[in-house]
């Protein structure tokens, strides 16, 4: 009885779900050639510099945001919690964007699969380390079976 009466969503999914809203926000709008949103003078040296390093540089939602959302979320991280599918959204934004990665055409396939293995590679250093801070500092050591 009464179960229309109860919120839907807690408070703190509802400034999650609208954190997430800017994030996607912000990663269309970043997308493409032009971009409606100023990119910062610090990612620019950050692009410089993976591009001097690894002369070929792995785009940076796949290896900062998309592919360590996906080792955390099949670490079991978040499992049973209500933050769970906002990780695994995250984690699809990694795979969509490995997925375009190939659509340009314009662009040699080995220059397109050395930055997707790139961004694997990274993405997953990244999110395995994520995954060690959160096993020991959350959990004190202990995991999921």
């Amino acid at each position: 009885r009464g179960w229309w009466l109860k919120p839907v969503f807690s408070p703190a999914e509802l400034i999650a779900l609208a954190g997430l809203g800017v994030v996607v926000w912000v990663l269309f709008n970043r997308s493409g050639n032009t971009s409606v949103i100023p990119i910062p003078a610090w990612e620019l040296k950050l692009r410089d510099l993976l591009e001097r390093v690894l002369l070929i540089r792995p785009r940076t939602k796949e290896f900062l945001l998309g592919h360590p959302a996906l080792v955390l979320a099949g670490a079991g991280l978040g499992k049973g919690k209500w933050w769970r599918p906002y990780l695994v959204t995250l984690a699809a934004v990694g795979q969509a964007s490995l997925l375009n990665t190939f659509v340009h055409l314009h662009t040699p396939f080995l220059i397109s699969l050395a930055r997707s293995l790139l961004g694997l590679l990274l993405g997953a250093a990244i999110g395995s380390l994520l995954t060690l801070a959160g096993y020991y500092l959350v959990r004190g050591g202990r995991r999921y079976a």
